[in-house]
């Protein structure tokens, strides 16, 4: 965590908590600069191009977010900063097992921060507003204010309320049951028994109850340093909406949109709900998003902020997307759709989340051809079915969470090569673990340890029969039988963009 809350003493200091049980340190799509940059630029703002931006972190721990940045953008430069040594130590070594010239992870208090310290095109605090006193949360949007470029965007992520309410409840009982307990591993152990000790105590005709439960089990299924340093930290203070916005504004600094626009976060309510909604904030998009919170309880928030004096537009339309290039992972469903009209397709997208039912032969065509070329993105001007009712299709399925918006082209590749290349920080992880990030600053989980393994071995020295001949004499089994396999998991890495070439 960069920020001290005591000054310096000549007692020794208790230990730092963020060494003693690391915070889980992995890639955050919603804060890569090409989502920055295509929220930006789709509210007529005219970022720094994701190819040659200058990052800062603030909370950066082993740089898990940072360095899959760094890897894939070379003519970038990306700093972090923390507090906590160990963490950096491990995030050092990840650099300079890759090479990377273009990151540096310091162990700096964000208080020492200054406007001599650089300007920076996008600002990262993810993790840190919430959990930090009030003078650090000060500091972090000075810091906002007089180190960000002049088209430069914030994102910064907090606990919200109302949701966040019933998780501050849980954390104030485990503080309270484990009072007393020195070491942090021990209070997350005991918190976690007592969660576990409680849930199910209330009546079943109490209507809290599934709430309770849901929260405790969620709870309780988190990493141990989330829990350590997120919920049971000394320092929590979730926010509203609103009054995050309030704060922001006496450093300057105005509303840009969340991680993930609000077009696509109304989905989570009626369209009846909608237009209450609306008629409620009467036009005032703060008042709208503040209202759109208590209606689905949100509990955590990823917002973007700019400098006040940027001129934002806030009709979004499909007319800001001809700029832009777009993507589509979404998967064709083999099924027949009862009670639909003929013709009818149902997609899937890729994180399973959102499906859309579609007769539309535009949309069809277009989430046919994208995932076609995936994990590559296309150009407007080279999207098949040019005509006006392109960009209004595309405009749809964005909203429906069927296509995705870029600004830049991905490195990883849309064919598997002769001699595939993985990426090399893959191959690494792959070596100690079963989740890898993507060139798509994304994770995925390889559960078989068969295909961990060929992808530790995808340099680009080995053509397919080579990886099939190793593979097969590394498991025991005849070639032959493990052919198929090699294929369709090289297949599988190119799908889940972890292929160079």
């Amino acid at each position: 965590m960069p920020f001290r809350e005591d000054p310096p003493s000549t007692e020794a200091a208790p230990p730092d908590p963020h060494n003693q049980i690391l915070y889980p340190s992995r890639a955050y799509v919603q804060t890569h600069p090409d989502r920055l940059a295509t929220i930006a630029t789709l509210h007529g703002m005219t970022p720094v191009p994701p190819e040659s931006c200058r990052v800062l972190e603030i909370g950066c721990s082993q740089g898990g977010n940072l360095i899959p940045m760094a890897l894939t953008l070379p003519g970038s430069t990306f700093v972090g900063i923390d507090l906590a040594a160990q963490p950096l130590l491990k995030g050092r070594a990840r650099i300079e097992a890759l090479q990377l010239t273009n990151i540096r992870l310091e162990e700096r208090d964000i208080l020492d921060i200054d406007s001599g310290f650089g300007q920076f095109d996008y600002i990262i605090a993810h993790g840190f507003y919430s959990w930090v006193p009030p003078q650090a949360q000060d500091k972090l949007l000075a810091v906002c204010a007089a180190n960000l470029s002049p088209q430069g965007v914030a994102f910064i992520s907090y606990n919200a309320y109302p949701g966040s309410y019933v998780r501050k409840m849980l954390r104030e009982e485990i503080l309270f049951f484990t009072q007393g307990q020195g070491h942090p591993g021990d209070r997350v152990r005991l918190g976690k028994e007592f969660l576990q000790q409680i849930a199910g105590s209330k009546l079943e005709s109490d209507p809290l109850q599934a709430l309770f439960d849901d929260e405790v089990q969620d709870f309780i299924s988190k990493d141990d340093g989330v829990i350590c340093h997120d919920e049971l930290t000394a320092s929590y203070h979730p926010a509203y909406f609103s009054g995050f916005i309030e704060h922001a504004g006496h450093y300057q600094m105005q509303f840009l949109d969340e991680a993930q626009p609000v077009e696509i976060r109304e989905a989570e309510v009626s369209a009846e709900t909608a237009a209450m909604l609306r008629t409620l904030s009467r036009g005032e998009r703060i008042a709208f998003e503040q209202f759109l919170d208590f209606a689905v309880c949100e509990r955590f928030r990823r917002t973007l902020l700019c400098h006040r004096g940027v001129s934002l537009r806030r009709d979004l339309g499909p007319e800001q997307l001809e700029s832009l290039l777009f993507s589509s992972g979404a998967r064709l469903l083999p099924q027949n759709v009862a009670d639909q009209p003929p013709g009818t397709q149902v997609f899937l997208s890729p994180d399973g989340q959102a499906k859309a039912a579609t007769n539309d032969p535009n949309s069809i065509a277009i989430l046919r051809h994208l995932g076609e070329i995936w994990p590559r993105a296309e150009k407007f001007a080279e999207m098949p079915n040019q005509g006006p009712d392109l960009a209004p299709t595309l405009y749809k399925l964005y909203l429906e969470s069927m296509v995705e918006l870029r600004t830049h082209q991905t490195a990883a590749a849309g064919t598997v090569s002769g001699r595939p290349v993985a990426s090399p920080l893959a191959r690494i992880e792959a070596e100690s673990g079963e989740f890898v990030t993507t060139l798509l600053h994304r994770h995925v989980r390889l559960a078989d340890a068969r295909a961990r393994r060929l992808l530790t071995l995808l340099d680009g020295t080995r053509d397919y029969d080579a990886l099939t001949t190793q593979m097969a004499a590394e498991v025991g089994a005849a070639e032959d039988q493990i052919a198929a396999s090699v294929r369709n998991s090289l297949w599988h890495m190119k799908q889940n963009a972890l292929l160079l070439k």
